[in-house]
């Protein structure tokens, strides 16, 4: 099928779905076998015919850390699970494999995920995941009206559909078709790329202004995790040296704050202080106080320099599929170590009293001076910053 069908099939689908909800309570439990996890372990990207793999995990015995149940058949493939009380369902034919999630204790579909087959094929992928909506505002409306609803609202729906080329049993382009929040509906292209031996090296975006970006890069044989992650520090540490020297700055460098999202986004954006800028902060009676002040003024200066994108896709999987977001969060103070340690190998002009930290101040650390320590700066400096 095209995109704009099968983007047409997922929204017939949707509303199949949405009818669907009371018949679906009814449904006969066909599991032989409860197991539990933390977070979800079953995502339809790693289902293939022949096997469904867990992606983490499962415990036999139900315990308080346990948030996710799974109710599996006797070949170990999941028939649902359960959140919060809310069951949500698998369906398995020899051309689909779908998942469905409903809203709590309604019939809208909050989650619609469909890979699609011919033969051992796998030749579309759809997907529509509803965005943060209060379902509230559809009380006495019917499926159509709340669907067509959702798709004219910029924020309301994640839509995701891909059909797959091949040569010879290998993938080689997917055309996509992306409906995101606040940048609406645009297509794209997957390249996948192999190395000799014939695995999958990695998987290129590629956009219809000609921009690239990775979507998935195997991680480097022969290396450790660790070392992975200290040649992502050094490059994204090189990415901000390259950026500030070609923002050709006036005044010495007092303050650089290497802004991330937290279990989100590692490349990170750039704040910066003057060391005058600097110095006003540190006469205030409440430093970190004024510095929150400053920081409010919502300028970032993005990297001009992405040295780091592969590698860092690389590590931000194995990072994932581990469930262990404190490796990257030393990864990322690790490029605030380099950064103070060589003063920006003097390209950069900076001030007497220079500091790097890498901050997601979304959350916030609960003490700053800690994070500074964390971020390589000597205690002098940190002490002037303890509470």
């Amino acid at each position: 099928m095209t995109l704009p069908a099968l983007k047409q099939d997922l929204i017939d689908r949707w509303l199949t779905v949405y009818d669907e909800y009371e018949l679906r309570k009814e449904m006969k439990d066909t599991s032989v076998k409860m197991v539990y996890a933390e977070t979800i372990r079953f995502g339809l990207d790693k289902y293939t015919k022949e096997k469904f793999p867990a992606q983490g995990p499962l415990s036999a015995e139900e315990r308080p850390e346990h948030s996710y149940a799974y109710g599996l058949d006797a070949l170990g493939k999941p028939c649902f699970s359960m959140f919060e009380e809310q069951k949500n369902y698998y369906t398995y034919t020899d051309s689909l494999i779908e998942y469905v999630e409903y809203n709590q204790n309604s019939p809208i579909p909050s989650s619609l995920q469909r890979v699609i087959y011919e033969g051992d094929r796998k030749v579309g992928f759809q997907s529509i995941i509803l965005n943060d909506i209060n379902t509230r505002q559809f009380a006495g409306m019917t499926g159509k009206p709340i669907l067509t609803k959702l798709l004219k609202e910029a924020s309301s729906v994640i839509c995701i559909i891909e059909s797959y080329d091949y040569k010879e049993d290998r993938i080689i382009n997917a055309d996509c078709l992306h409906i995101m929040p606040g940048v609406g509906e645009y297509s794209l292209r997957k390249k996948y790329n192999y190395n000799s031996t014939g695995e999958l090296e990695e998987i290129i975006n590629v956009f219809g202004d000609k921009r690239t970006s990775y979507d998935y890069v195997k991680i480097p044989s022969n290396i450790t995790l660790q070392q992975l992650s200290e040649q992502v520090s050094s490059l994204i540490a090189e990415d901000i040296i390259k950026t500030l020297a070609d923002e050709d700055l006036k005044e010495p460098l007092g303050i650089l704050e290497i802004n991330y999202q937290e279990i989100g986004d590692y490349s990170p954006v750039l704040t910066i202080y003057s060391e005058k800028e600097q110095k006003k902060i540190e006469k205030s009676a409440d430093r970190l106080t004024e510095l929150l002040a400053n920081d409010e003024r919502d300028y970032y200066i993005d990297l001009s320099a992405n040295t780091h994108e592969r590698l860092l896709v690389a590590f931000m999987q194995e990072v994932e599929e581990l469930e262990d977001f404190s490796l990257a969060e030393s990864m990322i103070r690790k490029v605030a170590c380099l950064l103070n340690a060589s003063k920006l190998n003097n390209e950069v002009t900076t001030g007497a009293k220079f500091m790097a930290y890498s901050v997601d101040w979304s959350i916030g650390p609960e003490d700053f001076s800690t994070l500074l320590a964390e971020c390589g700066l000597p205690e002098n400096i940190v002490k002037e910053w303890r509470s």
